[in-house]
């Protein structure tokens, strides 16, 4: 069980982060269309397995991390600007 632990919590984490990210995209009255093909956009870095394996999976990678929009939200709020929320 001490094992399964930290991918219990990681996926927790995913969970909670896709449901605040809906609710915020819903709540700012996006059209549902757009977020299908928001959601589906970043596999389009497996595009980045023609130039071989390993920048292929560097790309694929750097897509799917939490840490551009998060940092573009927190920059967004900073500024003052209210599309990010």
């Amino acid at each position: 069980m001490v094992n399964q632990a930290p991918r219990v919590l990681l996926r927790a984490e995913g969970l909670a982060v896709a449901v605040a990210a809906i609710a915020l995209y819903f709540h700012a009255d996006y059209p549902w269309w757009l977020l299908v093909a928001l959601v589906l956009a970043p596999d389009l870095a497996m595009i980045g397995y023609l130039a071989g394996p390993a920048i292929g999976a560097m790309a694929y990678d750097v897509a799917h991390t939490n840490v551009f929009p998060v940092v573009l939200v927190a920059a967004g709020v900073l500024a003052g600007d209210r599309i990010p929320i």
